[in-house]
């Protein structure tokens, strides 16, 4: 399972990226959770774990996660968020038929289009590969591309990944509007609605006339999201 965020963050969920000595990983033996032994593995930068820690416990058997504690302080506030995972069992006798539905004879089925992303090291390359205009946020100095992305299909757009050595930044433009409600908290950009949702991982979004912006942070402070969300704004025709 992947640890994030980390300096440099996978592309692929399943790989762990190397840490360059930035972060340190220990393993501090094993302990039960739920009644299950797991083992214990700890993460966190080599010179200042008050900024970030996370701690995982894996399951011995089968390498699940079935716990996890991430904490982090942001503009001077602790934040510790904990997930337990409680009864957790394997191989319970359920048959694949379960999961297979029992169609009539005169149904059609439809596989739903499935959306292409491609990959890009620079901001350039993805330009030079869309039609769709490539926002410009105002990222915090400190931060650097991890990688860019297209994706077609039904729902179209573009994505930017920023990392620094303890948090992650993206930002999402996709075809695809409606009106900004729920969340936690709602503000403004640029004259209109957006939803701020707070959490280990927060998000704001917003519509513009024909595109929807989303920016999210881990590790990352509201005001933060909120500061980039109105450097990009809604750009004219959009």
């Amino acid at each position: 399972q992947s640890v994030e965020p980390l300096p440099v963050v996978p592309r692929s969920e399943g790989q762990p990226a190397e840490s360059s000595g930035a972060m340190t990983v220990s393993y501090r033996g094993t302990e039960s959770v739920d009644g299950r032994e797991a083992h214990v593995i700890h993460v966190a930068p080599e010179n200042d774990t008050a900024s970030y820690e996370q701690t995982v416990w894996v399951d011995t058997e089968r390498f699940f996660p079935l716990k996890k504690r991430t904490a982090w302080t942001t503009d001077g506030e602790r934040t510790v968020v904990t997930t337990t995972y409680t009864d957790v069992s394997y191989d319970t006798g359920v048959s694949e038929a379960v999961f297979t539905p029992d169609f009539p004879d005169d149904t059609t089925v439809t596989a739903p289009e499935t959306p292409e992303t491609r990959t890009y090291e620079s901001v350039s390359a993805l330009e030079a590969d869309t039609d769709i205009r490539v926002p410009e946020p105002d990222i915090p100095p400190g931060y650097e591309l991890q990688f860019a992305t297209r994706t077609q299909g039904e729902i179209r757009g573009v994505g930017l990944r920023y990392v620094n050595r303890t948090s992650l930044l993206t930002v999402a433009k996709y075809n695809y509007t409606y009106p900004s409600t729920g969340g936690d908290e709602q503000v403004t950009i640029d004259g209109r609605q957006a939803q701020l949702s707070r959490g280990p991982t927060s998000s704001l979004s917003w519509s513009c006339e024909r595109y929807r912006y989303t920016v999210r942070g881990e590790g990352v402070s509201a005001d933060r999201l909120i500061a980039v969300g109105q450097s990009i704004g809604c750009p004219a025709g959009e």
